[in-house]
């Protein structure tokens, strides 16, 4: 911290007083020391873990529409894509891609900075229906966050960073079917323990205004995990799906929370 301190102070010396001035008249202590901090470029990884649970999410409610809990078709029509399970045992896969751009301004500093970043992911899970309620599934997921070099607000310059984590899922879901008339509601849960076997380390290079570069070293969090999720889903007549959905992530010192809303239309 010293080492990098010393950096910005020789490169962003009259920035960094502006920015330390009103808390220095104040006297405030940690204000500073907090100022500090923000005024530094960090390798946090809210950037990747923010990209790599809504590439969960979605994995999630795809999956859960080829097996365990997709409500079944109405007597007589034919069956179409996430509304089958013609076994009590089966094996699916999900594969996607995601683009984020992120606004980012710090707390007292008031420092603004935009990023982009690419996201891929695949997952393939395998379960088991005991019943028509609940189905035991365990699976692997691989994620891959590649995230663009940007210059904050203050003249530094963050090089590019690829992470890529794969991490086991073994959990439950639950789900009941009701239909009345035309109208079908499934509402659904699931629970279950997550464990990173392998990622990338946090770590990016900073390079700053005059050239100076140094290598941050960022925070990896708790590899096991939980996540939780909840939704209904209403099917009206034969053709239309609508959805609602709640995915919560959880580990040490780090929450995620993520609503969807899912519309499907079969032609």
């Amino acid at each position: 911290m010293l080492f990098k301190c010393a950096l910005m102070g020789a490169a962003l010396d009259d920035d960094v007083t502006e920015k330390l001035a009103p808390a220095q008249a104040a006297g405030d202590t940690a204000q500073m020391k907090q100022i500090l901090r923000e005024i530094a470029p960090e390798a946090a990884p809210s950037a990747s873990s923010t990209a790599t649970a809504n590439a969960g999410a979605v994995i999630n409610v795809v999956s859960g529409r080829m097996g365990g809990g997709s409500p079944a078709p109405a007597a007589g029509s034919g069956r179409s894509g996430g509304d089958y399970k013609p076994d009590a045992f089966y094996v699916n896969g999900v594969m996607s891609y995601g683009h984020s751009k992120y606004d980012e301004t710090t707390r007292l500093a008031g420092m603004k900075s935009d990023y982009r970043a690419d996201t891929f992911a695949a997952q393939a899970m395998a379960g088991y229906a005991f019943n028509d309620i609940f189905t035991p599934e365990a699976g692997v997921r691989y994620t891959s966050v590649r995230q663009k070099s940007y210059t904050n607000a203050l003249g530094a310059r963050l090089a590019s960073k690829t992470s890529d984590t794969l991490t086991w899922v073994a959990g439950v879901k639950a789900a009941k079917t009701f239909r009345k008339d035309s109208l079908t509601l499934t509402p659904d849960a699931k629970l279950a323990l997550t464990y990173d076997a392998h990622r990338s380390g946090q770590s990016r290079t900073v390079t700053l205004a005059n050239g100076a570069s140094y290598v941050a070293d960022g925070e990896n969090m708790n590899r096991f995990g939980i996540e939780l999720g909840a939704g209904v889903t209403f099917k009206v007549g034969g053709n239309t799906d609508i959805g609602v959905s709640y995915e919560g992530k959880f580990k040490k010192h780090y929450t995620d929370h993520t609503a969807l809303l899912n519309v499907k239309y079969n032609f």
